[in-house]
């Protein structure tokens, strides 16, 4: 009578102890999928589509490995437009077949359609570039309106502003280069550095310096301000 009392007695025993279990484990999933599971959705809903991240309204989620986070940011990016990056509302908005583009900031490189390895980082930065290639624009403005450009630096407030098809240029400043639309293979270097030209193969180097060179080309000039008609010339400022 013992040992069937003693068995009864396990049994009951090891049967609550499965309900206990069972509880305890019903208890836990319900806590992760209440309160785990509902983040994991959200993220996954606002911005998981294979290796793409994305998070704002119209933020596109095609291609691969990219990056957009903003609304409209890569909105018309198609399956070869891999490897780019937008963060700020309308960056790489009509972006379709470019890759390895960098866009920080409202407008940058909003227009870009193709072109590629491009780094842009300010409000408007190469906001009207489509096809110009290896451009890099840090500073609001800087290379706003190149299109067919490529091979450009510019960093500063402005600088090339209104560069077009302009390749090869380097500008440094505030202002500098800013009227330049197709002179290629220039440097300047301080702000409005050859502010006006529209030449080619010009070196500036100070603030303002090569400000009155327009179509000259071939100057190098150091703290001068030059003349509208300089060309193939070496000037300094003493």
């Amino acid at each position: 009578m013992n040992i069937t009392h003693n068995k009864q007695v396990i049994r009951k025993q090891t049967t609550v102890l499965s309900i206990w279990v069972y509880f305890i484990v019903a208890l836990l999933f319900t806590i992760a999928n209440g309160f785990l599971a509902p983040q994991v959705r959200a993220v996954c809903l606002d911005g998981c589509a294979g290796t793409n991240t994305y998070q704002g309204e119209n933020a596109g989620s095609v291609g691969t490995d990219n990056t957009a986070i903003g609304n409209n940011t890569l909105f018309s990016n198609t399956t070869t437009g891999i490897q780019n990056t937008a963060i700020g509302s309308s960056a790489l908005t009509y972006n379709t077949t470019g890759y390895n583009n960098t866009a920080v900031g409202h407008n940058a490189m909003k227009f870009n359609t193709t072109a590629i390895d491009c780094t842009a980082v300010g409000a408007s930065a190469l906001g009207s570039n489509l096809t110009g290639n290896h451009n890099t624009a840090v500073g609001l403005s800087a290379l706003t309106y190149t299109n067919s450009g490529g091979q450009n630096t510019a960093t500063g407030t402005s600088a090339m502003f209104y560069n077009t098809v302009g390749n090869l240029n380097t500008a440094n400043g505030l202002n500098a280069l800013l009227s330049n639309t197709g002179g290629s293979n220039n440097t300047a270097i301080g702000a409005s550095a050859l502010g006006n030209s529209q030449g080619s193969n010009n070196i500036a180097l100070g603030g303002s310096a090569g400000i009155n060179i327009i179509n000259g080309s071939n100057n190098i000039e150091i703290g001068s301000a030059g003349t509208s008609g300089d060309g193939s010339r070496i000037q300094h400022w003493h």
